[in-house]
């Protein structure tokens, strides 16, 4: 089930959601799961306890989705997994650069130059957040002649060759919110218990992927989203309603929505 808490800045959308976990641990129940941005974690945590008193630790936690794919790796496995650094990715990105460069027609040389490679790692990090492989890369522009496509097949060849490189024991940063996407449902999150997600304007692909394999589990999901409402028009809501009518669709119409 899903409950969508719409509203503009200020509206009471987080307090809205602290009342809801304050009534819930008054109760008992436990498996309260309340997720925002790495950057507001801290502060979530003093806001809960001080809502819900030191013992709310006793029935649930504050959560950043890189902190909940540790939780669930370690009930799942893959917790002990080695992730690669920025020199180690560095490294690993040149040498899958090496292993492809004769078959480059416009990159094969730049392994080289000052800053490609950061630069080819980036573009590998917006692909992997917005759960593009190697293959939808190539298969987009496979018959395509031409500067751009010739680019973005080298691209593809180079993030196939660096993903091959990478093995079940050491993995990509960037892997991580995928793989939760894929563990998720076997961990105690989709099995029990209630999760609140506040803080964000939008989701990326991978976490989409993540909320709607917990929506799949039927597990209480009360998600907070800025924005004027569904049937608003202001233009810089826009990413935000959108975002809320994609959850909506997820939860296949088990959907209630609150307009603050």
């Amino acid at each position: 089930m899903l409950k969508l808490i719409l509203g503009r800045a200020g509206a009471g959308k987080t307090d809205y959601i602290m009342n809801e976990i304050q009534k819930l641990a008054k109760k008992g129940e436990k498996g309260i799961t309340l997720i925002v941005p790495e950057q507001s974690s801290h502060e979530a945590e003093r806001a809960v306890c001080r809502k819900c008193g030191d013992k709310i630790n006793l029935y649930g936690e504050v959560l950043s989705f890189s902190r909940l794919c540790s939780r669930v790796f370690a009930q799942t496995g893959g917790a002990a997994d080695r992730i690669l650094d920025n020199g180690g990715r560095i490294l690993l990105m040149r040498k899958a650069m090496s292993s492809v460069s004769p078959f480059l027609k416009v990159y094969g040389k730049n392994e080289r130059q000052s800053g490609f490679i950061e630069k080819m790692l980036a573009a590998v990090d917006e692909f992997k957040t917005s759960c593009i492989s190697a293959q939808d890369i190539y298969k987009v522009f496979e018959n395509i002649n031409s500067p751009l496509g010739d680019k973005m097949k080298d691209i593809a060849a180079v993030y196939g060759a660096y993903e091959a490189m990478l093995s079940l024991e050491i993995t990509d940063a960037n892997d991580r919110m995928t793989r939760l996407a894929c563990k998720i449902g076997e961990s105690t999150y989709c099995s029990f218990g209630y999760i609140f997600i506040d803080g964000f304007m939008s989701f990326t692909h991978q976490q989409m992927d993540v909320i709607q394999q917990i929506l799949k589990s039927g597990v209480d999901v009360t998600i907070a989203i800025t924005c004027s409402g569904l049937l608003g028009r202001e233009e810089h809501f826009e990413e935000a309603r959108s975002t809320a009518v994609s959850l909506i669709n997820a939860a296949r119409g088990q959907t209630s929505v609150i307009e603050m």
